[in-house]
């Protein structure tokens, strides 16, 4: 096998490989938007959570939106 043969096979194994990483890190970038997605929705989720919260304190301690806002 001449000399430059085996180099072509080498380059282009290595060529093969970078593609692979490339791919996993598609791949993996796909996966953390999609994470950073969900955590979005969960901040969203628990931030409505809160609000609600909140006005059934305000409610249950007799107290109008407005007072409330008065005491701040």
């Amino acid at each position: 096998m001449p000399k430059h043969e085996s180099r072509t096979r080498s380059a282009e194994s290595i060529a093969e490989k970078l593609t692979v990483i490339d791919l996993k890190i598609d791949r993996h970038q796909r996966n953390i938007a999609s994470l950073r997605e969900h955590r979005q929705k969960l901040q969203r989720d628990l931030e409505q959570m809160q609000y609600s919260e909140l006005l059934d304190a305000i409610k249950k301690s007799g107290k109008s939106p407005a007072d409330i806002i008065q005491m701040l």
